[in-house]
């Protein structure tokens, strides 16, 4: 018997850090995949080899009875965390494998390396074992994997989007609901800074940030959300689709200037992801959001492409000057993609390095940002909007 499975990285193209806000987001999942083949073993032991990793850390070796983590930031973990969140689904011993793994997708850089990771071992392990688990269940499983057991920060973007596939619009908030988008136009590009970054680095202190502000709100007489409560909320329990920019401003006079700066980025990100979805859902753009977006007094972008890449980097704008997540290198590579072929480029991922994605008119001037990023010594693609994770047996 033979498996194989797969399953893609992921662009972040809308509503950066805030799917653990339980604000929706719109990931976009590329053709840059995580692949594994498997054998049945005789004993219950995974044995996994990745091609991806440094020369002296390429085995990974785990019993399926229940497996501890090692200390550190150990790939295999999250196969184990994995395994881990299968099995109260079952109740057989799981088969021993042995797993060959290789990837095309960059490591720590902002394109959910670790959740396709999770994704593709979850659909192995799965059709290994004859368990029936639909799509919404195998992203399930691997955000429990990484939130649960191995305690990272994470919201469900990463997961559900390496799940799923295509364009999604994913809330964040129980059902969880997963709705399919068109494509957006033109040609996208993905630029690698090469600076690596780690999300359980970023996530706690913006996370922290967040509901000290909101407490310090409170305290200055901020009413909230509307909703009666009988404690001040964290951050994933605002409704923060709900929060008026201008009925706030006057409460953030009381508030630490950083704090300030992140409670704005995080209704501003949201009021123009309302807006560009609009948009990707062929929807008319009345004169208002686009000044939201681009200012008044001015002549606004023509066409979806356009306006598109103009949410693209108003949102990148965000990230970079209230959420303070961008990098010198980041900023670099931006201005030398903007003034090489892309309408717009925004931070993908959590950001401090890690990936951008940029939106090019069409592969002819993606091509040529992406050489331009390749000269600077970026890693840089022209990349295509993928289906989701998969798997089939063999016998």
């Amino acid at each position: 018997m033979l498996v194989f499975s797969s399953a893609p990285g992921r662009a972040d193209f809308l509503n950066t850090h805030q799917d653990y806000k339980g604000l929706p987001t719109v990931p976009i999942a590329i053709d840059r995949r995580v692949r594994m083949t498997a054998r049945p073993r005789e004993d219950s032991l995974i044995v996994a080899t990745s091609s991806s990793v440094p020369e002296g850390e390429r085995v990974e070796q785990f019993s399926l009875e229940r497996p501890a983590y090692e200390k550190g930031h150990w790939w295999g973990n999250y196969l184990r965390a994995v395994v881990n969140s299968l099995m109260p689904m079952s109740q057989k011993c799981f088969i021993g494998l042995d797993v060959k793994i290789e990837s095309d997708l960059p490591i720590a850089s902002g394109l959910a390396s670790s959740a396709a990771l999770e994704v593709a071992f979850a659909e192995l392990v799965s059709r290994a074992n004859g368990l029936a688990i639909d799509t919404k269940g195998i992203a399930e499983i691997c955000y429990r994997a990484e939130r649960i057991e191995l305690g990272i920060p994470c919201g469900r973007l990463d997961q559900y989007s390496s799940a799923f596939g295509g364009t999604i619009l994913l809330e964040s908030r129980p059902p969880y609901t997963v709705e399919e988008l068109p494509k957006p136009p033109g040609s996208i590009v993905v630029i690698d800074s090469g600076v690596k970054h780690s999300t359980a680095s970023i996530h706690p202190i913006r996370q922290s940030e967040i509901d000290l502000a909101i407490s310090q709100l409170y305290e200055a007489g901020w009413p909230g959300d509307g909703l009666v409560r009988t404690s001040v909320p964290k951050h994933d329990e605002l409704f923060w689709e709900k929060i008026d920019p201008a009925s706030i401003e006057v409460f953030l006079q009381s508030v630490d200037e950083v704090y300030s700066k992140r409670i704005m980025f995080t209704i501003l990100m949201q009021r123009s992801t309302v807006i560009a979805v609009q948009l990707l859902k062929g929807k008319a753009l009345d004169k208002a959001s686009l000044e939201e977006i681009f200012g008044m007094n001015r002549t606004f972008p023509q066409g979806e492409l356009e306006i598109l890449a103009g949410i693209l980097n108003y949102q990148h704008e965000l990230l970079r000057d209230l959420y303070e997540v961008s990098h010198p290198k980041l900023e670099s590579l931006r201005e030398l993609a903007l003034s090489s072929g892309a309408m717009g480029v925004k931070i993908s991922g959590a950001g401090m390095g890690g990936s951008m994605v940029a939106l090019a008119k069409d592969d002819a001037e993606a091509t040529k940002c992406v050489e331009k990023a390749r000269e600077a010594g970026a890693w840089a693609t022209l990349v295509r909007v993928d289906s989701g994770a998969s798997s089939t047996l063999t016998e």
